[in-house]
């Protein structure tokens, strides 16, 4: 089992006995996170994003922690319009897989802080749409 799988469960915070479809629950969005091959615009944005919490005092295990999130944010919204509303929408989606309250204020944390990396994937697709801010 992945570190990530691993810090989740300490924490509490993977609904285990759920009633929602199988792909979605959070073992799942990690499952894909793994599988999925990113553009070398996505990894460079995940680089970019990991080096700025390499600067600060992020152990290795937070840092892979924080990149799957931030993954399966670019693979939730990878088809989805570059705005705000958007992205608030999927971190709302995903929000829920989380039980304990210092989990979903773990995610909210990533999610506000890669939100300006990930519009950079937006910005430098020649079909993106505008900004319309964070939405948080």
């Amino acid at each position: 089992m992945g570190h990530f799988n691993e810090a989740l469960k300490l924490l509490g915070s993977f609904h285990g006995s759920t009633k929602k479809q199988e792909n979605d629950t959070l073992d799942h969005l990690v499952e894909q996170a793994k599988k999925t091959s990113y553009t070398s615009l996505e990894q460079s944005v995940l680089a970019s994003y990991g080096q700025t919490l390499t600067s600060g005092e992020v152990t290795e295990s937070a840092l892979k922690n924080r990149l799957y999130l931030c993954k399966i944010l670019l693979l939730e919204t990878r088809d989805q319009p570059r705005c705000g509303k958007m992205y608030r929408s999927t971190c709302d989606h995903i929000l829920p897989l989380f039980s304990k309250p210092e989990a979903k204020l773990y995610f909210l944390d990533i999610a506000r802080a890669f939100y300006p990396f990930w519009m950079k994937v937006g910005n430098s697709l020649e079909n993106s749409n505008t900004s319309d801010g964070p939405g948080f």
